[in-house]
């Protein structure tokens, strides 16, 4: 019996799990959906662990009364929540989480629940700012957004995807293999 569909077989899983399982090294922020909000940031440097300080306009609902807006670090940590005045006016600052790698990084301002009279949703991201692991330049210390820092939640599901993808795969090539072992072995010995 030839090995060859089971390298072939071999090296497909292997790309397959290299493609699941690898992350990008830098992301970009996925597309804003600004519906109107412009947002700015005070500074285009931050230590991890420091603040940065933003403005905003424009979040207001369809019963003219200001958002609830959710901010993001990356698209991933969220960082707090603050409400936007009746005008859709907000302001405030962040804390850039000790953590934080090193490198470009953006915020992501969330609104609109799509809940009656919350609406439009808005998702605005803001030009990327540079994080440096400490001792750079950095906003003055202000207070933190209301509701401090929320905590990371969820799961990392990387590894469980690429399970749940690459076993059925692997079960798939080894029944393929087996039948054509089963034909050619009835094939070479007729009773």
């Amino acid at each position: 019996m030839s090995r060859t569909p089971l390298r072939l077989a071999g090296g497909l899983l292997a790309v397959l799990c290299a493609v699941l399982v690898a992350r990008p090294a830098a992301a970009e922020p996925r597309p804003s959906n600004p519906q109107g909000a412009t947002v700015s940031l005070a500074a285009t440097t931050v230590a991890a662990g420091q603040a940065i300080r933003f403005t905003g306009t424009g979040f207001v609902n369809e019963g003219e009364r200001g958002q609830i807006v959710t901010i993001k670090l990356d698209d991933v940590d969220i960082l707090g929540d603050v409400t936007a005045s009746d005008s859709g006016a907000i302001s405030g600052a962040v804390t850039i989480p000790a953590g934080t790698p090193a490198g470009s990084h953006w915020l992501r301002f969330l609104a609109g629940s799509g809940a009656e009279n919350d609406g439009p949703a808005r998702s605005l991201a803001t030009d990327q700012f540079t994080v440096t692991a400490g001792g750079g330049t950095t906003t003055s210390p202000t207070p933190q957004v209301p509701g401090g820092e929320l905590p990371k939640t969820g799961v990392d599901s990387a590894g469980w995807l690429a399970g749940a993808l690459i076993l059925p795969a692997a079960g798939l090539v080894l029944l393929v293999v087996e039948r054509r072992r089963r034909q050619r072995a009835a094939t070479a010995d007729p009773r």
